[in-house]
């Protein structure tokens, strides 16, 4: 008997194709939209348009110095902006690429201030209609800093994928668990609502499925793209089962030189 948990999402697959709903034009400038109100949110000391560019239990996450994660969530950055005394814009933000995969978009964007530069990672899911990022990692550099990768450390994230792909075929949970920082969630949207499910919870019933000897059968699954930028990544990779498609999107963070995800998205379309 195939898991209900089978592939980390499968509540899920019973809902409607994405992709057979979307408007690839419309999608592409609403996602622009919202990482633009993001932008101006800053450089305007405009902490309404957060709101309007962010879903509101977002909480971002960098890597200090002495490599210890921070997070920090939407009410408390809200808060910071509307306390500034003054506020100085970016004199560059841009949006290095993006994707979109049915309800599901990720983007790295750039903002480049006088002495130092930031590059997100962001996560969008269209909640309602309406395109919201829902996840967000960063890092900090010097200005004028490139984009450049360090391959050992594209290896450690596609080890990571690869460590959940054996997870989710024998449903263990205790072999999940370690992959993922304990406060990280993941993403859906089922009729149109977001749906947030803690790790903690995807432990617990990849645990009672392998109990239940319950286990996927006939899933192929492949890491797509991997970006990594200083101590913060992003990730696509997917799980095929016939014509349906789930398509998950990961955002990682480096802590104490151990590479470990921090958010997901996920969604499902079809070929």
């Amino acid at each position: 008997m195939q898991s209900l948990v089978s592939l980390f999402i499968w509540a899920a697959v019973a809902s409607s194709s994405a992709a057979a709903v979307s408007n690839p034009s419309a999608d592409e400038a609403a996602i622009r939209g919202a990482v633009d109100d993001y932008f101006r949110a800053n450089d305007q000391r405009r902490p309404d348009l957060l709101y309007q560019a962010f879903q509101p239990s977002l909480v971002m996450y960098s890597v200090k110095p002495d490599g210890s994660l921070t997070g920090l969530d939407l009410a408390r950055w809200a808060a910071r902006l509307a306390e500034a005394s003054s506020v100085k814009p970016a004199q560059k933000r841009s949006i290095e690429w993006l994707e979109v995969h049915g309800d599901a978009a990720s983007a790295e964007t750039l903002s480049v201030f006088e002495d130092h530069q930031f590059r997100d990672f962001l996560s969008l899911l269209k909640v309602q209609g309406r395109w919201r990022i829902v996840g967000k990692v960063y890092a900090s550099e010097p200005a004028g800093t490139a984009a450049t990768e360090n391959p050992p450390d594209v290896q450690a994230v596609r080890a990571l994928i690869e460590a959940q792909f054996q997870a989710m075929d024998r449903q263990d949970g205790q072999r999940l668990a370690p992959l993922y920082d304990p406060r990280a969630l993941s993403y859906s949207v089922t009729r149109g609502e977001l749906v947030a499910v803690a790790i903690g919870e995807w432990v617990g019933r990849f645990d009672e499925a392998a109990a239940r000897k319950e286990f996927p059968q006939g899933a192929v699954r492949t890491i797509d793209r991997v970006v990594v930028r200083g101590h913060v990544a992003w990730a696509r990779f997917s799980h095929r089962m016939g014509k349906r498609v789930v398509v998950d999107n990961a955002l990682f963070a480096k802590v104490h030189g151990k590479w470990q995800a921090v958010n997901l998205t996920y969604v499902v379309t079809t070929q």
